[in-house]
């Protein structure tokens, strides 16, 4: 019981520092010492190996610690990396395993959003098999914003030929229903028009959005209702 409320604070400590920008004065920039670090992980994930797999209340400490940044954020970016935790989304299948992820597809966006603090995840995140895996998630859900900052991460990256080439396959590798192949596939194509045209490495503001991201957004409705988790990271 006494763990449990440890676990509890400490939650509600990360939402409040999570929610207070910048940091309360009290705080010192360097707070979050190496001691402090490894007791908050170690609290919040019981001496035990996350993956992204993993119960509702360890992947809600995981996005904190990525939201949060600093040490715990990039001790969490390293676990990704040395536990290769991004071959889980290579072998799923099936729609319930994808579609109602939210767990997973909140931890995913925050991830997507700091990767670029640590070059070792960048690189990792940019072999194929990831990058495939990981825009595939975010086409299936339709998480335009979050496609879009994979596209402005590392634009010239080579992998992304293959990448996009692959992405045609995403229906049949995931083992999707067959009513949502079509819309699947005409995002596939919008996406790929994006860099034939040569327009990521241009995006760098909302108001420089191509039209074709604009055309991604409107197909899918009121993009930003639907994608409450995004506004969340």
């Amino acid at each position: 019981m006494m763990v449990d409320n440890q676990r509890g604070t400490l939650r509600l400590f990360l939402e409040a520092l999570n929610s207070t920008t910048p940091c309360p004065r009290l705080l010192a920039s360097d707070w979050c010492t190496p001691t402090m670090t490894s007791n908050f992980t170690r609290l919040a994930f019981e001496d035990q190996a996350w993956t992204l797999s993993s119960g509702f209340t360890t992947l809600d400490f995981v996005r904190k610690f990525l939201v949060l940044g600093g040490p715990l954020g990039n001790q969490i970016l390293s676990h990704f990396v040395s536990g290769r935790l991004l071959d889980y989304l290579v072998k799923l299948r099936g729609d319930d395993e994808i579609w109602d992820n939210k767990h997973l597809q909140y931890n995913l966006e925050a991830f997507a959003s700091v990767v670029r603090r640590s070059d070792a995840a960048v690189a990792y995140l940019f072999e194929l098999d990831n990058i495939f895996a990981v825009c595939a998630m975010f086409i299936i859900w339709k998480d335009i914003p979050h496609l879009r900052l994979l596209a402005q991460l590392c634009p010239d990256h080579p992998v992304w030929t293959e990448c996009l080439q692959k992405l045609d396959t995403i229906p049949e590798h995931f083992e999707l229903s067959p009513q949502n192949r079509e819309e699947i596939l005409c995002t596939v194509s919008d996406f790929r028009l994006l860099f034939e045209r040569g327009e990521p490495p241009m995006l760098n503001s909302r108001s420089t959005m191509s039209s074709l991201w604009q055309r991604l957004r409107r197909r899918r409705g009121d993009i930003g209702k639907e994608l409450t988790g995004a506004s969340k990271v």
